[in-house]
């Protein structure tokens, strides 16, 4: 693969170099140059509604959108003029119309994009006027969406459709009554809050989490999820609910959604029971001694990270050999699969994925057991036109909008699935 062309431009009077094919806002980003953006999200293709990010480029006539224009070799840009900031202050405004900033009862309070430009481009009139809309706050399970506050920045539909692969989210377009809907009944929606998560305004709000705290009340615990092998990035939010209670107490759970998914066990999966058995302390010494005794442990491959460490321990203190069914059989599938291709599939990651041009599910109801692959899946569909196989016992109409063909056979038979594959 060549090296990508190196090209040269002026941002704010600031020599920069960036890659051939890149817009002004992301070469204007990897060297530090701030322009402001409503709409647009590092993880999806440019939306271009808020016009936000205008920018002047000498000799071009007007402004132009740096979300979506690339960057050519030798341009002269400039990001922050006298006009650049009217335009911005009368798009808040246009915002900010009938949209109220007294965030006290506003989940978003503490942390809303609106606020935050509204307070940057010191908008402190109103030159608009619109008549307000009757817009119910609706109820989609564990998102609340209210349309009064929505700004149709598209963020959520985006990120639906090109990360998510769901579709479920769509704009009902009418002018000044439009408003985002559900296109799908909550059994074809992952329930991930995606949508959720990148909603600049509180429009879409965790129904659980609604006027509960406040943002700036909550402290961010950062962790890694658990309840599959992606291992995504969060944030538990916490705070202590009174002075008797030591133990902080889980609001929500959130994360870099710039840059990061998370699926619906993720976001939503933190406040399942904790609940422990009965001490059994003559049980527990039956359970020493069989593996003080015991030359050989067979565990099952559904452990935790945890569980797994403790059984490592006790083979290196006590020489005990581990034995595993399930990752025996994958550890040969794996030793044949590099024997007959050449390559390791340890190699693979979701980025990698992402990019992947086709793909082969095998066995793996990735929808339930690895969300993420399923995620990277649909961007490789989207960006790729990716072709993706997909070989189960059972049919999944949910990845419909992502599978082009799927392969149906008998259980225990995927050897020779494989083998008709490969020969096709």
């Amino acid at each position: 693969m060549s090296e990508a062309k190196k090209i040269t431009l002026t941002i704010d009077g600031k020599k920069i170099e960036t890659t051939w094919g890149k817009t002004i806002l992301e070469a204007a980003r990897e060297n530090g140059i701030y322009i402001p953006t409503m709409c647009y999200l590092t993880k999806v293709e440019p939306i271009a509604s808020c016009r936000m990010c205008v920018v002047e480029v000498e000799g071009v006539d007007g402004m132009i959108l740096s979300c979506q224009e690339k960057a050519v070799d030798g341009a002269v840009i400039n990001t922050q003029t006298p006009a650049l900031n009217k335009e911005r202050q009368n798009i808040m405004k246009l915002y900010d119309v009938n949209h109220p900033l007294e965030c006290g009862v506003c989940d978003k309070s503490g942390e809303c994009e609106l606020q935050n430009k509204t307070l940057e481009f010191d908008v402190d009139t109103q030159s608009f006027t619109a008549r307000d809309q009757h817009r119910p706050t609706q109820n989609w399970g564990f998102i609340s969406y209210d349309p009064s506050l929505c700004i149709m920045c598209e963020r959520c539909v985006r990120v639906c459709t090109e990360i998510v692969g769901d579709e479920a989210l769509a704009i009902s377009a009418g002018g000044y009554k439009s408003t985002i809907v559900k296109t799908k009944d909550d059994s074809d929606c992952s329930q991930c809050g995606e949508c959720m998560a990148v909603c600049p305004v509180g429009a879409l709000v965790s129904t659980d989490f609604k006027y509960s705290a406040n943002a700036w009340e909550l402290r961010k615990i950062p962790a890694s999820c658990f309840h599959c092998s992606s291992g995504c990035q969060l944030y538990y939010e916490v705070k202590h609910t009174s002075i008797d209670n030591p133990e902080p107490k889980i609001y929500r759970v959130t994360n870099e959604f710039e840059f990061s998914s998370l699926c619906g066990a993720g976001r939503f999966g933190f406040d399942f029971q904790k609940s422990f058995g009965k001490k059994d302390e003559s049980a527990f010494k039956k359970a020493v001694k069989a593996f003080k005794e015991a030359q050989t442990i067979r565990f099952s491959s559904m452990i935790t990270n945890e569980e797994a460490l403790i059984l490592s321990e006790i083979a290196k203190k006590h020489n005990k050999r581990l034995v595993c069914d399930e990752a025996y059989g994958y550890q040969k599938f794996l030793r044949a699969y590099q024997k007959a291709s050449g390559k390791l599939l340890y190699s693979g990651n979701l980025k990698s994925l992402e990019k992947a041009q086709m793909a082969i599910v095998l066995g793996s109801r990735v929808y339930d057991d690895a969300p993420m692959v399923k995620f990277a899946l649909s961007t490789a569909t989207k960006r790729e036109k990716a072709q993706i196989a997909y070989l189960h016992p059972i049919e999944d109409k949910r990845l419909q909008n992502i599978v082009t063909k799927f392969i149906k056979y008998e259980v225990g038979s995927e050897e020779g699935v494989v083998a008709l594959w490969l020969i096709f």
